[in-house]
């Protein structure tokens, strides 16, 4: 391939990153890039100009005749009326430092805005992602590694902000120092531009072939060494009663080791390979001034001249060197973590495509089941097959099967985590579709067999979702005395902001259960779905629960009841049996239910 086909390419790929980096900014977000951009540029012109005032003072510092035969310095001499050539070299010194500590401070606001506001992009972006994973269905978060999905909710957007933009915008910053640089060099000097170019150009290409492949291996190994890691802490964390019944602490323990091993490995080179650009460009350097130096025997130049050339060369390296390993450094991060900048691309790409105005759908008469198929998996086994039911507005219904008989894939259709493969669900006359799922689930409540409950007050396990400072404490009061748990607001001094705990670790599995249907009637819902909410329970407890749901029973809500147990049924206005992903059998309520069974 020659070497403008492989320069077309890289720029290719520089403009897909940045087509890519344009794509996933929010409005908001591309406004402040814009102005980030601006005063990257202030900040480069502020550089260039600190950097073009060394010359002059090293000149007239080292002869100061010099300040005579420099137009420039001779204007400025003459017009401030200076008596001596040290003072006139003193203030020029003195200039050079305070234009320095001026640029330095205003160098130092604009990375602190730029990198508040790269930190607020990357906060904003985690947010987005979070609504986006969440709003997929039941089956896509069970595809994914717990540990993947952390990564991709809390690292990927941090990556994008800290490792990607802020990179993107240094290239641009010291590109643009680079260039000036140069251009200054070609209009003063074409042979030194030429000599610099020439000599810098072809080593930095080379090294950074070699150095790209290493990097990208690099972070290969060390992404995944990462995820690894988590993994097996994950799994030791959430399997330690059965790590410490088996005995198997060392097998896990040395897994443990064996991961972080690696990931500190990786970071060891890491850090090692970081230093090389600096010290290759250091090398470089010298080599440079070293030919610059040797070109004098052979050109037609004075010592004053080659003083004159070398300082400007030492002068220009000085700020070329640390630019060049920062573009080498900001284009192989962006590089290594280019795995964040596509994973967000691709969801935000899908969600645009999907992404349709949100509905509503009214229930006011029946929810029904049109022959309705479902797969988890493409071309799998079907767990639904020629589904088809009626829920009345005011219903209370029981759901009864052995395990595996599709209750629970029927339940998730109901919350919409899940689509039909097949068939149709409609609420009244209303097709039930993705974009109707969520105003749809805030019109159920739903109690699992085993409540989760947050670390944090009854209140706020109650009113999930919402601020302490807005939750209403009356309805909460309502709703507690609603499923008769007043007991509990007694047993604490705190009442309702009384803390239940991690997991619930401070109430009993009753109470729990209790605080879950509070919870689900805090929504004032049209549905109460109990997905085997008293299987977990002693048969006294769940005895009071029944009672409990029973209370619940009014014909402007309706209740759907999945047990195993068929006495939990004994309230229900209808009963279905499914068997093989179908309803087998239809009951008139729990008497028809026992007198089918002794038959």
């Amino acid at each position: 391939m020659s070497l403008s086909s492989q320069q077309k390419m890289r720029r290719r790929k520089i403009n897909k990153v940045g087509t890519l980096i344009w794509f996933v900014l929010d409005k908001n977000a591309k406004a402040q890039l814009i102005t980030a951009l601006v005063l990257v540029l202030i900040n480069s012109f502020l550089d260039f100009i600190g950097l073009a005032s060394i010359i002059p003072a090293v000149l007239a510092l080292k002869d100061s005749t010099t300040i005579t035969t420099i137009a420039p310095l001779h204007n400025i001499y003459r017009t401030l009326g200076f008596l001596s050539t040290q003072s006139f070299v003193f203030c020029l010194l003195l200039f050079v430092f305070i234009l320095f500590v001026i640029k330095s401070i205003i160098s130092v606001l604009i990375i602190k805005r730029n990198t508040l506001v790269i930190s607020d992009i990357s906060k904003r972006l985690s947010r987005q992602v979070v609504s986006i994973i969440f709003s997929k269905s039941l089956t896509y978060l069970k595809d994914q590694n717990t540990s993947n999905l952390y990564r991709q909710i809390n690292s990927y957007p941090t990556l994008f902000g800290t490792q990607i933009l802020l990179n993107f915008l240094n290239l641009i910053s010291e590109g643009v120092v680079i260039f000036l640089i140069l251009g200054s060099i070609l209009f003063y000097n074409y042979q030194i531009f030429l000599i610099v170019t020439g000599l810098i150009l072809p080593i930095i290409y080379f090294f950074n072939r070699f150095y790209r492949k290493k990097i990208k291996s690099l972070s290969f190994n060390g992404n995944r060494a990462g995820i690894d890691l988590v993994k097996t802490f994950q799994n030791m964390v959430n399997g330690f009663v059965d790590i410490k019944m088996t005995n198997t602490e060392a097998f896990y323990a040395d897994s443990l080791m064996t991961y972080t091993s690696r990931v500190n490995r990786v970071s060891a080179i890491g850090t090692v390979m970081s230093l090389l650009p600096a010290k290759v460009l250091e090398l470089n350097a010298i080599f440079v001034l070293v030919v610059i130096y040797s070109t004098s025997f052979f050109l037609p130049v004075t010592g004053e001249q080659i003083f004159t050339v070398i300082s400007f060369f030492i002068v220009a390296a000085y700020r070329i060197m640390p630019s060049s390993n920062k573009i080498m450094q900001a284009t192989l991060t962006i590089r290594s973590n280019s795995f964040a900048l596509i994973f967000l691309y691709k969801l935000l790409k899908q969600n645009e495509e999907t992404m349709g105005k949100e509905k509503t759908a009214a229930f006011h008469r029946e929810i029904s089941f049109h022959s309705v198929g479902l797969q988890y998996v493409k071309n799998g086994k079907c767990v639904l097959n020629d589904f088809n039911l009626t829920l009345l507005k005011g219903e209370m219904i029981g759901v009864i099967g052995e395990s595996g008989a599709g209750k629970s894939s029927f339940i998730n259709l109901l919350l919409g985590f899940t689509e039909p493969t097949q068939g149709v669900i409609k609420v009244d006359d209303t097709i039930l579709t993705h974009d109707l799922f969520k105003s749809w689930r805030s019109r159920i409540g739903y109690v699992k067999q085993d409540t989760f409950l947050f670390d944090g007050t009854i209140a706020e396990n109650i009113a999930i979702g919402i601020s302490a400072d807005k939750i209403d404490r009356e309805k909460v009061l309502q709703c507690l005395k609603g499923v008769k748990l007043f007991s509990l607001i007694d047993e604490h001094k705190d009442g309702i902001d009384a803390q239940v705990g991690e997991w619930g670790g401070k109430v009993s599995g009753g109470q729990k259960q209790r605080i879950g249907i509070a919870r689900a009637i805090y929504k004032d819902p049209d549905i109460i779905i109990f997905d085997e909410a008293t299987s977990a329970l002693d048969i006294t407890t769940e005895a009071e629960i029944i009672n409990l749901i029973k209370e619940l029973k009014d014909r402007s809500r309706s209740v759907i009841i999945v047990a195993h147990r068929y006495t939990n049924l004994i309230h229900c206005d209808r009963i279905v049996k499914m068997e093989n992903g179908k309803i087998s059998q239809h009951y008139d309520g729990y008497h028809d239910l026992l007198k089918t069974m002794k038959l």
